[in-house]
């Protein structure tokens, strides 16, 4: 048995969180002072969405924390920190940086069956409706197997998992 000393708590993983979209810009800063003359703030990715659900598609903490797939109280703290950071550049001078999200993007991959053409798409775009090479609707997306995982005693493919929680979502 270990007594404790010697024991090092590690925190467990952080989760994925599901972000929508980056803004055009990721940089904001006070007009006429140079970057390097001023202290950043970092807004991370998660809490940017978090603003955004909670603030420009008004939905409750709930429902955001839903969407992102978080608990409600990791939401609450994520905005409030979100909160925080934005209340502290607005007020004293500071420079905004958006931290873009670290993720591995996999593009929704798509191909006609007419013409054979493959193309990928990207989230958040929509299915799309004809074949960019010959504009035919006969088009299909390609399913990407993933390794089984047990879900409430059931074998499921990470796909129809991820599948049932959009489902879920629209």
């Amino acid at each position: 048995m270990c007594s404790g000393q010697n024991v090092i708590k590690m925190p467990r993983p952080r989760r994925r969180r599901r972000i929508r979209g980056m803004p055009g810009k990721l940089w904001f800063k006070p007009r006429g002072v140079p970057l390097s003359e001023i202290e950043e703030i970092i807004l991370n990715a998660d809490e940017l969405e978090a603003m955004r659900l909670r603030h420009r598609e008004d939905l409750n903490q709930e429902e955001a924390a839903h969407k992102m797939r978080v608990s409600r109280t990791t939401f609450s703290r994520i905005l409030k920190a979100a909160h925080e950071k934005v209340t502290t550049f607005l007020t004293t001078g500071t420079a905004l940086r958006i931290e873009e999200p670290d993720y591995v993007y996999i593009p929704r991959e798509f191909n006609c069956q007419e013409c054979g053409h493959e193309w990928n798409a990207a989230h958040g775009e929509g299915r799309p409706s004809n074949c960019p090479n010959c504009e035919s609707n006969k088009i299909k997306q390609k399913i990407v197997k993933r390794p089984k995982k047990q879900v409430g005693g059931d074998l499921k493919c990470h796909g129809e998992i991820e599948q049932a929680q959009e489902e879920e979502e629209n």
